[in-house]
């Protein structure tokens, strides 16, 4: 084999396996330079091992590495990192959803030059939309837990009162979310904000004081496995978002291991990859929205889709677990 030139660059597929099973191909993009692969990607999360054909190459190559399984690869300004500008808007996020959360969909938008400063003020503008629409997405989503039966099974032991504020705080976050990137769809793709014919409702702020969220590196490896197992099993696992209510609930050990231990089933029925899509789809019902066309390319659409992948699960997931508290 010849040897590779600094500067020599690929594109390629990558086959890769979780638990013995293999999983749909994706793409990266590979430059070798100063010794070492560089490689990245239009979707990143949680990736075992890698087996990698390079194509373009004058030399067929095969390379296998590893990565650790499971590793927070989004990149995010958090809440405790930002200043300026997306400090500000950090601010605005959490007054308008009357949320002490500010979601990792905007964390992750602020690190895309430009992305935040122009989605915020988008939705901000839609607000009495939003508002007007949360209470009939809730309702819908509660009728696909029901018409489902996803909650059978899922149970919790007494959780503290500031761990059900978490879950609170997601479950008002990711409906805002949901119908709020639905709506950044639909404008990117030439469309006016939407107008319905519900009355708006503001839901009352939440005011329980939330711990700090935790790093996925900072867990210990039996809260890393459960979060990973959580992450891998529903049907936004492909999404590259690794969804930070699970790190959250690790402030609670115990709760996570309730959690870890009940939820997957649900995660990877069939039920509940059906009610994800009829999710997904009510929400542009409800907005007045005509079906939404495929993303762009541009890394904010890539973002906002890959979001969209995952808020219908963490939505009714988390819905499911506010009812096992008896909530």
């Amino acid at each position: 084999m010849k040897p590779i030139a600094s500067g020599t660059a690929w594109r390629i597929i990558v086959s890769y396996q979780r638990r013995y099973r293999w999983h749909q191909p994706i793409i990266l993009d590979v430059r070798f330079g100063n010794g070492v692969f560089c490689c990245s990607s239009r979707r990143s999360g949680c990736i075992r091992s890698l087996g990698v054909f390079l194509l373009g190459a004058s030399d067929a190559m095969s390379l296998a590495c590893s990565i650790p399984d499971g590793l927070d690869m989004l990149p995010e300004i958090t809440e405790a990192e930002a200043t300026g500008e997306v400090a500000a808007i950090y601010r605005r996020i959490r007054e308008t959803q009357g949320s002490p959360v500010v979601n990792l969909i905007w964390r992750h938008l602020a690190t895309i030059e430009g992305a935040l400063s122009w989605a915020w003020p988008q939705v901000e503008t839609g607000r009495p939309t939003i508002e007007a629409a949360m209470n009939p997405m809730f309702n819908f989503i509660d009728q696909c837990v029901a018409r489902h039966s996803l909650a059978i099974g899922v149970s919790l032991t007494s959780p503290s009162p500031s761990a059900i504020d978490v879950l609170l705080a997601y479950d008002r976050g990711n409906c805002w979310n949901l119908l709020a990137t639905t709506i950044l769809v639909a404008v990117r793709a030439g469309s006016p904000l939407p107008s319905i014919g519900y009355e708006a409702a503001p839901l009352p702020p939440i005011r329980g004081a939330v711990p700090a969220l935790r790093r996925y590196l900072e867990l210990d490896a039996r809260q890393r496995a459960q979060v990973d197992e959580l992450s891998r099993v529903g049907p936004g696992a492909f999404s590259g978002v690794l969804p930070s209510l699970w790190l959250h609930l690790a402030n609670w050990p115990d709760l996570l291991s309730e959690v870890a231990a009940s939820c997957p089933p649900t995660l990877a029925s069939t039920q509940f990859r059906a009610a994800c899509d009829e999710v997904m789809e009510r929400a542009a019902v409800i907005l007045g929205l005509a079906p939404l066309r495929k993303a762009g390319p541009a890394p904010i659409d890539l973002s906002i889709g890959a979001f969209r992948q995952r808020l219908p699960e963490m939505l009714l997931i988390g819905r499911v677990l506010i009812k096992a508290t008896g909530g």
